[in-house]
């Protein structure tokens, strides 16, 4: 069994979709945190959404070096209305769930790990599961 790590960009009323008509800047810790954050990572689970953006991007780019290894891991994509994915390193997974975990599943209890207030006022958090009692 793998490991799932989440990163995800979260306004503070729970949007997680489209960062950059909410976060006013992309500072250098949320870069470090992120480049941290990857550097663990060998394969990437995305939504239709997500996939679509980045494979009409990432592969053309030459941001680096996101660009290098968005383009170089293997992707994982979930999706009940593609067909096909035609971006290198990366396998469709269709069908199936809606959800990644199912609805009547037991809530994990998380606790804090650290919480690093950056230079543009995002705060990074990080999590981990917590020890069972």
């Amino acid at each position: 069994m793998r490991k799932v790590f989440a990163g995800l960009f979260s306004s503070v009323d729970g949007v997680v979709q489209a960062p950059n008509e909410w976060q006013p800047a992309f500072d250098e810790e949320m870069g470090a945190a992120l480049a941290r954050m990857l550097e663990g990572q060998d394969a990437v689970l995305l939504g239709r959404v997500t996939y679509d953006e980045w494979a009409g991007y990432w592969p053309a780019s030459t941001d680096e070096p996101f660009a290098s290894w968005i383009n170089g891991v293997q992707k994982y994509v979930a999706s009940s209305t593609l067909e096909s994915v035609g971006w290198p390193n990366s396998t469709l997974i269709s069908g199936g769930r809606t959800r990644l975990f199912a609805a009547d599943a037991a809530l994990t209890p998380l606790e804090l790990v650290s919480a690093q207030p950056t230079s543009s006022g995002t705060v990074i958090v990080s999590y981990r599961r917590a020890p069972e009692a």
